[in-house]
């Protein structure tokens, strides 16, 4: 059996559209007899909480295995006690916020800041000496247990000493900082120092698998592969997983890459890396002419499944446009806004809800302050069930600037909501069947008027919109979850040299 193993940042409540992708992807191949485990490299104070949550929603198949960095306990191994007041000190509650106390030692010195979670668990402690000096922050997980300690430069009152400790109190990393940064790291499960995060990941990861055999090792994030191919030994098989685009901007010229992914290019060429997986056929084939070898490349789309009603769904609201995207300057939602703008013109009641998260919502929402749309547009914090949103929508708006695939516009036409996108490398011009189940505008000068005049024909035509709205719903078969999980299958079993 081949043994399939995957790098993410963590396990999170929020989560974008690469960890679901991921999480996908792991179920399908994990209901295909493939052992799956997904490695986490972060510490989060709820990683037990959120890990179980997905769980139960079904978002990750239990026979999935999540391991993390800073959660290995071995068998013998017990949690440590939660730290409780010194004997003679004295704790004083604030006044505006009962979760948190101020603690004073028998000679009258503020020594610590407690701050506890409505659960009555430590989130965390700052500690202090005279004359209130902060030297150390102290953080705790969910469950009360110490896990992480920052020391404090005390002129900068800025960290610059971390350590990371497992469950049972042993500590598992240390970090020299500086600016708050880390510069060097001491992974204590193995006696090393390592110049970068990905040379701890690497070696724990290593002790982890152990003497396994059939490895397949997935790079999730282009700057990590050319570290993972040390994961594994000589005998695992390497595949770099391309989730967005390759290309640098303006992403107009398909010979013109990132500097994120020239490490890896050199990777494939040099046939250190056995294939990668991009998620369009018009990237496959720019990349395949990059390499000049189309045999390292395999283009496997997500996949969608056919969407439910459910009786607490909303109705389709006649005057409702919608985004999924990140508050991200590559998602281009400034020309969304301006798209609105005009929409607005034809439409005075059109309502433009986007939901997200990310660095440019309070830019964003001063835009739409600017253009006076304040009742027309909403900026609204990420939403998990999408789908929710999706099927009370007339239409759904894409301006990206790139995408891998893009897989809120497959989302959105299952949901049998049309999609208006601006057709950028790479996804709409395959996802979207122009006229059919959506409107693909021509990326360049006047594209904003062409997305506006689209979405207003398709918020005043009904009987254009029940035609696209339906047509739209064939996405399923188009993007089934059957063909990807063979086209996974089939990789993986090509790579090892099994059947799966």
């Amino acid at each position: 059996m081949a043994h399939v193993l995957m790098l993410l940042g963590n396990i999170f409540k929020v989560n974008g559209g690469l960890t679901h992708a991921v999480y996908r992807r792991a179920n399908a191949l994990v209901a295909a007899g493939f052992d799956v485990t997904i490695f986490t490299s972060q510490f989060h104070r709820d990683f037990h909480g959120l890990l179980a949550e997905h769980r139960r929603t079904g978002t990750l198949d239990p026979r999935v295995a999540v391991r993390n960095l800073y959660e290995d306990l071995e068998a013998s191994e017990e949690l440590q006690g939660s730290p409780a007041l010194e004997h003679g000190y004295t704790a004083f509650t604030d006044p505006k916020n009962p979760l948190a106390r101020r603690v004073f030692n028998e000679r009258g010195e503020y020594v610590a800041f407690e701050l506890r979670e409505p659960s009555g668990e430590l989130d965390f402690i700052d500690r202090f000496e005279a004359p209130w000096v902060r030297v150390a922050k102290e953080i705790f997980d969910s469950r009360g247990q110490l896990r992480k300690v920052l020391y404090m430069d005390r002129a900068a009152n800025v960290p610059d000493f971390a350590v990371t400790y497992k469950a049972n109190g042993k500590a598992q990393v240390s970090s020299r900082l500086r600016n708050g940064q880390p510069i060097s790291y001491f992974s204590h499960f193995d006696g090393k120092e390592f110049r970068s995060e990905a040379g701890v990941i690497v070696a724990w990861m290593n002790r982890c698998i152990g003497a396994q055999k059939n490895l397949v090792v997935l790079a999730e994030k282009r700057e990590m592969l050319v570290p993972l191919l040390d994961v594994g030994g000589d005998d695992a098989k390497h595949v770099l997983c391309l989730h967005s685009s390759h290309l640098d901007a303006p992403y107009d010229d398909p010979a013109v890459v990132s500097s994120s992914m020239k490490a890896a290019l050199s990777a494939l060429t040099e046939k250190k890396v056995e294939k990668v997986v991009v998620l369009t056929a018009a990237q496959a084939e720019d990349i395949a002419t990059l390499l000049g070898d189309s045999s390292l490349v395999a283009n496997i789309p997500h996949y969608q499944v056919a969407v439910e009603s459910r009786p607490e769904d909303e109705a389709r609201n006649a005057r409702r446009v919608v985004s999924l995207a990140r508050y991200h300057p590559v998602k281009n939602l400034t020309e969304a806004i301006h798209v609105i703008d005009i929409v607005r013109r034809s439409v005075p009641d059109v309502i433009y809800e986007v939901y997200g998260y990310g660095p440019e919502k309070l830019a964003l929402q001063e835009l739409v302050v600017e253009l006076g749309l304040q009742r027309n547009v909403t900026l609204n914090d990420h939403v998990e069930d999408t789908q929710m949103v999706l099927k009370s929508a007339r239409v759904m708006l894409s301006t990206s600037h790139q995408e891998g695939q893009g897989l809120s516009q497959i989302e959105a036409l299952a949901a049998g909501t049309p999609v208006v996108s601006y057709d950028t490398p790479y996804g709409a011009r395959e996802n979207i069947r122009d006229g059919v189940d959506g409107f693909v505008v021509t990326y360049g000068e006047g594209r904003v008027e062409a997305a506006a005049a689209a979405v207003v024909w398709l918020l005043q035509d009904d009987r254009l919109h029940r035609s696209l709205s339906e047509s739209a719903k064939e996405v399923t078969s188009r993007f089934s979850q059957d063909d990807f999980a063979r086209s996974w299958t089939s990789l993986i079993s090509e790579l090892v040299g099994t059947t799966g």
